[in-house]
């Protein structure tokens, strides 16, 4: 708790829950085999390395996602604008003049 929160934890109301809370979730990752107890400490296994390197793979994945959608939701507004001016729904001002 101290290495989370400082010192100052001993002193919070919620001090109780959030040291069961801790415990519970060092606990999960003990029987998950991301973490094993040793001597009263926890030590970081294998199983925790590929955990986070998937988490952070789809991490990635997401990001990509969501930067790949705005650029479609942009370019589906300016084909939209395009054609509106193309339809005549619009007018703009002649910037070049190919008539002859």
């Amino acid at each position: 708790m101290t290495a989370l929160y400082t010192i100052k934890w001993v002193f919070h109301p919620d001090r109780d829950s959030q040291r069961l809370k801790l415990r519970f979730y060092l606990r999960s990752l003990v029987d998950t085999g991301e973490l094993r107890e040793l001597n009263g400490g926890y030590e970081v296994t294998g199983n925790a390395l590929r955990a986070i390197e998937e988490y952070e793979e789809q991490e990635r994945k997401h990001t990509e996602s969501v930067k790949t959608q705005r650029k479609i939701m942009w370019l589906t507004l300016v084909i939209a604008f395009l054609t509106a001016v193309q339809a005549g729904l619009l007018k703009l001002p002649t910037i070049f003049d190919l008539s002859g």
